[in-house]
């Protein structure tokens, strides 16, 4: 875990002194290849290990196995034509971390992190409303979208978390949905508590934080439903719910989407329309009644379009 300044000097140290340097010089000794031919397994390894990463320096399991499924295949292919290999193991990935740390202590040492602060500073300045030394928390609009998350002003507990999640299973199994589908009852009914709870994790990420960023400065309303939500990682995490449509990077990658974070109310949208359909990741583009309209890529096909269209409708 580290500061989101220090994120580019430790990434800089994991590709260069370990993905350039460390990891085929020590590889070498046991394969027989060139140096410059154990250079590109050595990118691939480190760009698995890099990826698992967010801005923070938390590890996230799930998109870990997903990098390492790939990179396995990846080589596999490779292996067909040429010698490929894909560092590894414990020695592989304390030899990524090891030079990730070393590329962050020199980022410090030399006043790069601070460079990286001071412009995350400026750029975050260019949303202040005020220019005095405290300036208000911006809010987040109904049907706009907020720049910046606003400072804390509602801390959502655990006890606030499970009597919303109940309350929504509850009106799953009272058919309070039927509007958008005729499907709730018969999945909450055999759900618990718990279960129903884990239905929103994904990929080994838990679905709390959302929760956590979607209500940290307003509690959800006594009648809100809980629809769907996702942590994204990356790239869009969202909570949907029969009033609004919370989203959000939760770690804003460099693929990133134009804005941090908002809180749509579903009556303010006019539509909302698939742009582009991937296998993994959906494009799309919600238009406002006001005539605004917000692009939105990697959102994640798992997405409930046809309950959101359908809330939207009802919400109209």
């Amino acid at each position: 875990m580290f500061n989101r300044e220090d994120y580019y000097p430790y990434m800089f140290g994991v590709f260069v002194f370990a993905g350039l340097m460390a990891v085929p010089a020590i590889w070498g000794l046991f394969i027989e290849l060139p140096f410059y031919r154990l250079i590109g397994g050595s990118l691939v390894g480190c760009f698995i290990f890099a990826q698992a990463h967010t801005r923070t320096g938390e590890f996230l399991f799930g998109r870990f196995v997903v990098g390492a499924g790939v990179g396995v295949l990846i080589t596999l292919k490779a292996s067909i034509t040429s010698d490929a290999y894909l560092p590894g193991g414990l020695l592989g990935f304390a030899i990524m971390a090891g030079g990730g740390w070393l590329g962050l202590w020199l980022g410090r040492s030399t006043g790069i992190t601070a460079t990286f602060e001071n412009a995350n500073s400026t750029v975050l300045k260019t949303h202040d409303t005020t220019t005095t030394a405290a300036p208000a928390p911006i809010t987040a609009p109904e049907d706009e979208v907020c720049s910046e998350m606003p400072d804390e002003q509602y801390s959502f507990s655990d006890i606030d978390y499970r009597t919303l999640l109940e309350s929504s299973r509850q009106a799953w199994m009272r058919g309070d949905l039927s509007g958008v589908s005729d499907k709730f009852p018969e999945e909450a009914s055999g759900m618990s508590p718990e279960e129903f709870s884990k239905q929103f994790d994904s990929y080994g990420q838990m679905a709390r934080q959302v929760f956590d960023f979607a209500f940290k400065h307003s509690a959800p309303l006594d009648d809100e439903i809980v629809i769907a939500a996702e942590h994204g990682g990356a790239q869009l995490s969202y909570l949907l719910t029969d009033k609004y449509f919370y989203f959000f990077g939760l770690d804003d990658g460099l693929s990133s989407n134009d804005f941090e974070s908002g809180k749509l109310s579903l009556g303010s949208i006019q539509e909302c329309r698939l742009v582009k359909q991937g296998w993994v990741y959906d494009r799309i583009e919600i238009t406002l009644r006001s005539g605004k309209s917000f692009p939105m890529k990697f959102l994640s096909s798992r997405f409930p379009m046809d309950y959101f269209t359908r809330l939207i409708d009802t919400n109209g």
